[in-house]
């Protein structure tokens, strides 16, 4: 169950992050006409593209989650309990670190931070 509390919370975190990064996005338009401010201007639009990417990370980590949930279902019947414990806590454990890691990813991918 904590498992699944962090997973909402991370994806609450980037959803966040997200609104933010749109409703603040006139501040460093207005501030890319100005010589001295281009700089700030294009740190946040790397950070931008950066928190875009996450999202588009944090997608298709889902996607191959549910994939797995399907395929765990599937399997719940034709196995013990044991195992199949232990392969939901590596599915969620992994689905975890991808959307914990891939903030991170991003930044070094983009340079944003």
């Amino acid at each position: 169950m904590t498992t699944i509390v962090q997973i909402l919370t991370q994806i609450f975190l980037r959803i966040v992050k997200l609104i933010f990064c749109f409703a603040f996005a006139p501040i460093p338009l207005a501030l890319s006409v100005d010589d001295e401010g281009r700089g700030k201007a294009i740190q946040y639009f790397l950070f931008v593209a950066s928190v875009g990417i996450e999202a588009i990370i944090i997608y298709l980590a889902t996607n191959i989650y549910a994939i797995g949930l399907s395929g765990l279902s599937s399997t719940v019947n034709s196995t013990d309990a044991i195992s199949t414990i232990i392969a939901m806590l590596f599915l969620n454990g992994m689905y975890l670190a991808v959307i914990q890691y891939g903030g991170q990813f991003a930044e070094r991918l983009t340079g944003g931070h």
